[in-house]
């Protein structure tokens, strides 16, 4: 009797760049599986966007072979900072791991794995590792999307001495300097967050005051979220959030959202307005060993 033999990883091929053409086609791959591939999906669609409009940013796709349906796909995005971010249809971490051997990285880069899944950090870790490098990574977060079900029924209730109004310009130094991941180095990002996709804010009526404020982020998630320190326990930042994903709904944009899970404030203000968490992910920065 013959046996059909045992599945062989050996030859699991190379990572190497999708033609630009063949793009729209990982696209609509990847949405099929939403909301697993919420995050990839977006960053590529975002990223694309943003290269339409001159912005100084390369995003590039590799698969197996080159080929999008063997179901592996790394997006590859410059801009000051190399950004990874990593998945697979069928989870056979086997084969993964061995794809990820073959992919090209400048290591004395400064480099992100965005958005790894909780059950990759092993294997992201491991190939840091193996090139000589640390990896560092704060906590897991939680990405929220908004279901079907809960796009058509978003309310927004202003008190009365408020206004909403898109960010802009003059509002990139204060949304960087509030916002925690924020420094000199991502005031360009947050600038392009703000004018090249857009931001919400709520001000005061009386004299304009920005009082709480959400952002269409690189990825096209719901970020940067902040309200002023003395106008807090208000509902302001539920106001702004809310305003945004009706925004994003209109513009045929699936709502999704990157929380810390011990930011318990922020988990609770989207599970509030219909949001359930998807995926368990987070950011896992490279650092050169020094000696």
């Amino acid at each position: 009797m013959e046996h059909s033999p045992p599945s062989d990883h050996s030859n699991a091929g190379s990572l190497q760049e999708v033609n630009k053409d063949l793009i729209p086609q990982v696209l609509e791959i990847l949405r099929k599986d939403f909301p697993r591939s919420i995050h990839i999906y977006y960053f590529i669609w975002m990223l694309l966007e943003w290269e339409k409009k001159n912005v100084p940013i390369s995003i590039r796709v590799l698969c197996c072979n080159g080929d999008p349906n063997e179901g592996v796909f790394i997006a590859v995005s410059k801009y000051g900072i190399c950004r990874f971010m990593i998945y697979s249809k069928d989870r056979d971490q086997i084969k993964l791991k061995k794809l990820l051997r073959t992919l090209p990285v400048d290591w004395s880069d400064q480099i992100i794995f965005e958005a790894v899944f909780e059950e990759y950090i092993p294997i992201v870790e491991e190939l840091i590792a193996s090139n000589n490098c640390r990896s560092t990574y704060e906590a897991i977060f939680n990405e929220f999307w908004l279901p079907p079900e809960g796009r058509n029924k978003i309310i927004v209730d202003l008190p009365e001495n408020t206004y909403l109004d898109r960010l802009n310009e003059s509002h990139v130094k204060i949304v960087n300097e509030t916002w925690k991941y924020g420094s000199k180095d991502t005031e360009s990002l947050v600038k392009n967050t703000i004018c090249v996709n857009f931001g919400i804010g709520l001000f005061r009526k009386e004299d304009g005051k920005l009082l709480a404020w959400n952002t269409m982020q690189h990825f096209a998630a719901l970020g940067m979220l902040f309200t002023d320190i003395e106008e807090r326990n208000k509902g302001y930042g539920r106001i702004v959030t809310a305003e945004l994903a009706k925004a994003l709904v209109e513009q045929n944009v699936v709502p999704y959202a990157c929380v810390s899970e011990v930011n318990k404030p922020s988990t609770n203000l989207f599970t509030k307005l219909g949001f359930v968490i998807a995926n368990r992910v987070t950011w896992i920065f490279v650092q050169p060993n020094l000696d």
